[in-house]
């Protein structure tokens, strides 16, 4: 059974059985696995620029244990957030504690059933897509609101220059060569004016394809309708 939910998934166990067998289930699961024989050489494998979000750590580990490994992720502050599975062979509800204190999100006992497994990897992929969504969400609302404040900047100027043109279309006649020149600024300045209006007021954001499909760009056609620009 595939989940709708692929992730890269990382697997810190010492015993090589246990690693071997959980990278078979999760990539007959469509996850992309990659493993670690302690919490040392997992905190390795984390540093890369695409490293896994989805962690299974082992608690017994030789160098770094499993909970060490949760503390020293969660205390360092990478932006990158990690959903920690921390299995072992502990049965006591103190540990489990101890476990969830030091920064797993999950615990389960070993050996795991997989179909428990296989649930709460689904929980993981799910909570790391919502953080995915609001992340990407936060980082546009930064953009709309650095777009807003230029655009705003933008409009006094443009208006000064609108402003302008009128004033000399309307003591020049129509036959006066730099007539279609004034008539030109203004209808530049008022498509700017437009454009900037449009961007003020994006509350959601729909994209187009623009190079050939090369890139993705905001859509202002799909913007709120534009206030006239005017004094």
């Amino acid at each position: 059974m595939a989940f709708k939910f692929g992730v890269k998934i990382l697997i810190a166990d010492d015993n090589a059985d246990s690693r071997t067998l959980l990278t078979e289930l999760l990539s007959q699961w469509r996850h992309e696995v990659t493993s670690a024989a302690d919490g040392h050489e997992a905190l390795e494998r984390l540093a890369g620029k695409d490293a896994p979000h989805l962690l299974i750590l082992d608690w017994m580990m030789p160098r770094i244990d499993g909970v060490e490994l949760c503390r020293r992720l969660r205390n360092r502050d990478s932006g990158n957030p990690h959903y920690i599975i921390l299995l072992t062979s502990r049965v006591g509800s103190e540990d489990a504690v101890t476990a969830l204190e030091a920064g797993a999100n999950d615990y389960m006992r070993k050996p795991c059933d997989f179909d428990e497994l296989r649930a709460r990897v689904q929980v993981g992929c799910r909570f790391l897509d919502l953080q995915t969504q609001l992340r990407n969400q936060e980082r546009l609302q930064g953009v709309l609101q650095m777009a807003g404040a230029a655009c705003h900047e933008m409009n006094q100027p443009l208006q000064i220059i609108l402003t302008c043109s009128e004033s000399l279309t309307a003591n020049l006649s129509p036959q006066d060569p730099n007539y279609e020149v004034a008539v030109a600024i203004q209808d530049g300045v008022k498509r700017l004016g437009d454009v900037t209006s449009r961007m003020m007021n994006i509350t959601s954001v729909r994209t187009r394809e623009f190079l050939n499909g090369e890139k993705q760009i905001v859509d202002l056609t799909e913007s709120p309708q534009s206030i006239p620009l005017s004094l």
